[in-house]
């Protein structure tokens, strides 16, 4: 994908908004899921709707196997399957040269998305997870852009943590006790 001129125009634009969210990481984190699949939507948009519906379709998956510990081995053999078959269809049905996938080509980081996927229904399956996710983060953590040709693949627990706000200081919290610079707190100024 070459940086052409409608990205450098979106590019000011998305750092923008997401500056101005950056207090509420509800509206961070959609932003930044849109963002990814723009990014995905620019090379095909096939391969977003590959990567929505998969990511939607191992969510509930991955939810059916944490809320009812009787499913959680169904849950993953049918999430396995569907994964690996997935990968299998595009990985050489695109080589095949012939047909729509051969039109298509291989979606941009299917492997590694599907790894991340995979980890994630594991991690479901064997109780890692402390509490489930919304799917706009789980969406986040499977389509992350920079990690997709940067990686690690990193464990789902882990990446919440990274996603979330930071928290800031209270107010006057680097003052002495019983003294005045409180009027002079610069956490208050600067976010």
């Amino acid at each position: 994908m070459l940086l052409e001129t409608p990205a450098l125009v979106i590019l000011p634009f998305f750092i923008l908004v997401y500056w101005l969210t950056r207090r509420h990481p509800r509206w961070n984190n959609l932003l930044l899921l849109l963002g990814g699949y723009g990014l995905y939507a620019w090379g095909h948009l096939d391969w977003v709707l590959l990567l929505f519906l998969s990511s939607a379709l191992d969510y509930l998956i991955a939810q059916k196997a944490f809320l009812y510990p009787q499913w959680r081995k169904p849950a993953l053999v049918l999430g396995l399957a569907l994964n690996l078959g997935l990968w299998l269809v595009f990985k050489y049905g695109a080589s095949a040269g012939t047909g729509w996938l051969a039109d298509i080509g291989l979606p941009l980081g299917i492997s590694f998305y599907l790894l991340r996927k995979l980890a994630f229904l594991l991690d479901s399956y064997r109780g890692r997870l402390t509490q489930p996710l919304s799917f706009v983060d789980y969406a986040l953590y499977v389509s992350f852009y920079p990690q997709i040709f940067s990686g690690p693949i990193e464990r789902p627990q882990a990446f919440p943590g990274a996603i979330a706000p930071a928290a800031r200081p209270a107010l006057g919290a680097h003052c002495a006790p019983h003294s005045r610079c409180c009027f002079l707190d610069y956490s208050r100024r600067w976010p």
